[in-house]
């Protein structure tokens, strides 16, 4: 066992690199080309006609002339792979090109040259740089060739939207014009203008002896990126040993904004580097395990690739290979994902190994999650060296020492350029379901909308139920869908069927049935007795004000989703230490119904607070609900009374009721605030779009000063048939911008209005929903890293409440699923991620009957006032922490990883045991207590579950950071949910022996295995939350084990005496097991099944 606690803590700490289905992407044209001797292509871009691919030559192309030795050399083909011009040049001595890039006014070159290009001069060293750029006929527009009496060599080169052209490379002298060079090779960057004209140059690296190189250059409207290897310590940074990868970026002047220097105790390498709005996508090769991931070449060289936003901030890693050498050489960005190129020694894990190839291309989304794998070539040595991509396809560069399938090998080696096509995806939201309900109760229903990027596809569904007999239904089961016309799966879960309370699962595949890529949604339904359930209405509550100026109140309203009468309450204390907190109400009844909220009004005390941010957290409670208590967050942002006026219209949406023929519905408010300084002034103006001028605001002028404005908004349906009409109040603001807030009316056939409620025997008959955003409109302006309620209210035409429609939000690459709470109201909580002019959120509202809704708003995220930032968590960024299953329920007692940002400032691990439950001032608080903590890091948490935790109710959990809380967020209690823990490549199983399984010591027939799991509920003797597990603890609910698909009988399953929340389950290997490399182990219990997307795999002998 000793052995097993480094393991433990280390496996702990792992991030996850949650997988997704892989799928090939289709060779559309590949070109072989070269010459009798050897050939290689470096490199490839793309502009918006034509594909350029540039390398180097030992020999002579058709029509073109060998300068002497190895040439220069650079073609293009157009998007079909048809050759357009081919120019090789150089030097009487040696020429290289290495790099690439392509805009509208012509494609640039970049290398390294041993003798004096047409018109430039040698500078009498080993070699010197040079760029060119040729225009799209093949005409050279300008050549610039530069260095020291040393060595020196580009390796990349990009283009920004204004034409400027960066260069990166290396130089073991001293650039004209820079400091004296640091060591034996140092770094440069140099920006020239379309022309030719250099406007600055950048050398770098570390004494004594320093050796750094630039092989990769990306650039964006803020500036540029360079990336590549060093041996040393750049300044501010640590070393992590032998050669260590960095990215830097510079601004457009060539100020350096950050670096960033990392590795492992191998040598590591950035080799390509790829911008986008979001950020910069960085590859390369890895000796190692790099922090968070897991060695996957068993210490030979591994591929990774890594995403930091534009502050430099890692976003994530994820780090893959073979049991060969691996190494990613190219990486591109475009609206469809994040593309990597390079070479594997075998074929990569997901494909058949049969594969023949070692080029592979590999699709990651915005968010790291693998989307497709392709290997190909001759099966020879050989490499993907570059990638470049558009709406159509991606192109990739390389070389071979073969003959690719269907293509002529031509002599050493020779170079290739491929367009891969980009496969027809499955895109199915929302990503999981939840349902909650009372035992016997009546049928729920949800939707699932199923799309197609690429192409059509034609999907199946079904359902597979974990726990329980006859609950659930999808339909219908197939249909085709597109990008355009995306198809909906109707689901319903009949609670009748469920005898007795709990917490029961299922999962729906959509499978595309021509290429056989699935998607698998979880559903996890809540069934309680005959009890009340907690809802609030939303989970944060962000205010901003000036010093000593006022912010418009906010109301928490509180159902109840379950039976009779939910009495809740707020901590009297609560108000003490956060003085500047009021609540109209601390208790209220809720009674059960959709119309039965209560609510209490939050506003705030501002007086004598200075600028800053201030935050409590509010617990809810209600004794005897199945989910007592919940937790809702409130941040109270105050700005210098000197910051510039900055306005907020509040609410975003309204919505209308009217019956036909009867009276107008009564008047809202709107309010208009000014969160900074001076005075804030604002027009209005409402517009409709059908019915006439239905829509007023009054007053239509007005200012914000210390206060807030308000106006009343007024809908007259005098004249309007039955039906739902939009409109939109539009505010123009003195400080600049507009906002809108959008309003639904919905008039009823009914002579009544109806109380957003229909009877059942009611007149008017629903042909239509519709939905309003009320929490963020177009032009409303957020703060990065403060959280925002995303609020939307659904009705249909008669003016009914929609309470059983699936409301999803996408914004930030991210999906995002809101939860219904009652009266047609749905709730959740978006923490903008990085700054930007302009941000779409969309909302797509699906029904079992009503057609599709979608909804959409633009708006801004700019940095807070004083630059405060907050930590957040992500979007379901909770999951249990062996096979880091999304969208999954929780269980007592087990181990579980938060994933968000600005967490712990470093690592911080558990010193002891009984755990601490604050590591360096991170706690994190579920439900009524701070739970233990293994390990927090800057994105990455590892805490326990606290035992006792109610299954088939819900927990709300917050990260407390030095005082700075995230939104709260609310996960399903299962009594068990199992995971394996993963120690590299492999499951964490030891053998008879207590030694770690791996290929070098595989299991063995007969041996009894020690799986490592989490998460299998409570046990017998109870164990106590943070403390050491007593021995032989055993499960209550019994675990079944399948190893290669035999189930293996189990001789112990229990906690692992001495640890926390470890569980250990003891099987022998039966003799029918089929020997292999990669040998599946599943751990099922009460019906769960352990490690869906993350298998535990072991070899076997």
């Amino acid at each position: 066992m000793p052995l097993f606690v480094a393991m433990w803590l280390a496996v702990l700490v792992g991030l996850a690199g949650l997988p997704t289905p892989s799928r090939a992407q289709g060779i559309e044209w590949i070109r072989q080309f070269g010459t009798s001797t050897e050939d290689q292509a470096a490199g490839v871009a793309r502009d918006s006609t034509a594909v350029y691919v540039s390398g180097f030559t030992w020999g002579v192309f058709p029509g073109q002339t060998n300068a002497g030795l190895q040439d220069a050399y650079v073609r293009k083909y157009d998007a079909n792979g048809t050759e357009q011009w081919t120019r090789q040049f150089g030097s009487t001595g040696g020429d290289r090109a290495f790099a690439v890039a392509a805009d509208s006014t012509g494609v640039y070159v970049v290398g390294w040259t041993s003798g004096a290009l047409p018109g430039q001069t040698y500078l009498g060293g080993v070699s010197d740089v040079f760029v060119r750029k040729y225009d799209a006929n093949g005409n050279v527009l300008w050549t610039r060739q530069f260095g020291t009496a040393a060595r020196d060599g580009a390796n990349g080169v990009a283009v920004d939207g204004s034409g400027s052209v960066y260069v990166g490379g290396y130089t073991t002298g001293t650039l004209p014009g820079q400091l004296t060079n640091a060591g034996l090779y140092d770094s440069f960057v140099r920006k020239y203008d379309t022309n030719g004209t250099e406007q600055w140059t950048r050398q770098f690296g570390q004494l004594p002896t320093g050796d750094d190189a630039v092989h990769g250059v990306a650039a964006d409207s803020t500036g540029v990126y360079v990336g590549g290897r060093l041996l040393g310590t750049l300044p501010g940074q640590t070393a992590a040993g032998g050669y260590d990868a960095f990215v830097r970026k510079y601004n457009g002047g060539g100020t350096e904004q950050w670096t960033r220097q990392f590795g492992t105790t191998g040598n590591d390498a950035v080799n390509g580097l790829a911008a986008d709005s979001t950020g910069v996508y960085v590859t390369g090769g890895t000796e190692g395990a790099l922090p968070g991931q897991t060695s996957a070449g068993l210490g030979v060289r591994d591929a990774f690739v890594r995403k930091y936003d534009a502050n430099g901030t890692e976003q994530w890693t994820r780090q893959f290979g073979t049991r060969a050498q691996d190494e990613a050489f190219g990486v591109a960005a475009d609206a469809s994902g994040v593309h990597v190129v390079g070479t594997a020694g075998f074929a990569l894990p997901g494909l058949p190994s049969s594969t023949v190839g070692q080029v592979f291309a590999r699709k990651y989304d915005a968010n790291g999650a693998e989307r497709a794998t392709q290997q190909f070539g001759a099966g020879g040595s050989e490499a993907g060296t570059g990638v470049a991509a558009d709406a159509t396809g991606i192109y990739v560069s390389g070389h071979t020492n073969g003959r690719i399938p269907g293509q002529t090998f031509l002599g050493s080696s020779d170079a290739f350029a491929v367009k891969l096509g980009i496969p027809a995806e499955l895109i199915v939201r929302p990503e999981g379901l939840k349902f909650s309900g009372l035992v016997g109760g009546s049928a729920d229903h949800q939707a699932l909308q199923i799309g197609a990027s690429g192409g059509a596809i034609a999907w199946s569904a079904t359902a597979t139920l974990l726990n329980g007999t006859g609950w659930l239904t999808v339909s219908p089961p197939s249909g085709t869908a597109t990008a355009s016309t995306p198809s909906k799966v109707g689901v319903e879960v009949n609670f009748g069927a469920f005898a007795e309370a709990g917490l029961y699962q299922a999962v729906i595949v959509i499978r595309d049935t021509t290429r056989g890529a699935a998607v698998r949604v979880p559903v996890a339904v809540a069934v309680s007795p005959a009890r009340s359930r907690l809802l609030l209405s939303q989970s944060s509550f962000v205010f901003r004000m000036r010093e000593g100026g006022a912010a418009p109140p906010q109301t928490l309203r509180i159902f109840n989703g379950g039976l009779g009468d939910l009495n809740w309450t707020i901590p009297a204390n609560l108000t003490a230490p956060q003085n500047w907190l009021r609540f109209s109400a601390l208790s209220g009844t809720s009674s059960a119904g959709r119309l039965g909220a209560s609510s209490t009004i939050l506003s705030i005390s501002g007086t004598g607070l200075g600028a800053g941010v201030y935050q409590a957290l509010v617990p809810v409670s209600a004794p005897g609900a199945t989910n007592d208590p919940q937790l809702a967050s409130v941040t109270l942002h105050v700005v210098p009374a000197p910051t510039a006026a900055s306005a907020e219209m509040s609410p975003n949406g309204m919505v209308f009721v009217a019956g036909q023929g009867g009276a107008a519905p009564a008047a809202q408010t709107l309010t208009v605030s000014n969160n900074g300084g001076g005075s804030l002034s604002f027009q209005l103006q409402a517009t409709t779009v059908s019915g006439g001028n239905w829509l007023t605001a009054a007053p239509a002028t007005g200012s914000a000063a210390a206060g807030p404005a308000t106006v009343q908004v007024s809908a007259n349906h005098a004249g309007l048939t039955g039906g739902i009409y939009r409109g939109r109040i539009t505010a123009t603001y003195s400080s600049g911008g507009t906002e809108d807030t959008e309003v639904v009316l919905a008039v009823s056939t009914d002579p009544v209005a109806p109380q957003r409620e229909l009877p059942t025997a009611a007149v008017c008959a629903p042909q239509e929903m519709e939905l309003v955003i009320t929490s963020i409109g177009n032009g409303s302006v957020l703060s990065v890293s403060f959280p925002r309620p995303l609020l939307a209210t659904v009705v249909d035409s008669c003016g009914s409440a929609v309470s059983n429609a699936t409301v999803v939000a996408n914004v930030e690459t991210r999906s995002i699923t809101l939860r219904g709470v009652g009266n047609g109201l749905y709730s959740e909580t978006w923490t903008p991620e990085r700054e930007s002019s302009s941000v779409a959120v969309s909302f797509t509202a699906l029904h079992s009957t009503y057609s599709t809704v979608q909804r959409s708003v633009t708006v801004s995220t700019v940095a807070a006032a004083g630059q405060v930032s907050l930590p957040a968590m992500l979007p379901d960024g909770v999951v249990e922490g062996a096979g880091f299953t999304p969208q999954r329920p929780l269980a007592p007692g087990g181990i579980i990883s938060i994933f968000g940002s600005r967490f712990a400032a470093s690592d911080r691990f558990a010193t002891r045991v009984p755990l601490e439950r604050d590591l360096d001032g991170v706690s994190v608080r579920i439900g009524n207590e701070n739970a233990p903590l293994y390990f927090a890091g800057p994105s990455q948490i590892n805490a326990q579950m606290p035992l006792g935790v109610q299954a088939g109710g819900s927990v709300s959990v917050v990260v407390n950071v030095g005082g700075k809380l995230t939104a709260p967020q609310s996960y399903a209690i299962a009594p068990a949910q199992p995971g394996i823990f993963i120690a590299g490549s492999n499951g964490a199983i030891l053998d008879g022996q207590s030694r770690l399984i791996t290929a070098a010591n595989p299991a063995r027939i007969g041996d009894t295995l020690q799986i490592y799991t989490t998460g299998l509920g409570e046990t017998d003797p109870p164990a106590k939350t943070g403390e050491a597990a007593p021995a032989f603890s055993r499960v209550l609910l019994p675990v079944t084990v399948t190893v290669g698909g035999i189930e293996s009988p189990v001789v112990y399953q229990g906690l692992a005496p001495g640890f926390v929340g470890l569980y250990q389950v003891n099987v022998v290997l039966p003799s029918t097991v089929t020997p292999g490399d990669a040998v599946p182990v599943v751990v099922q219990q009460n019906g769960i099944v352990s490690n869906p997307d993350l298998p535990a795999t072991i070899p076997v002998r």
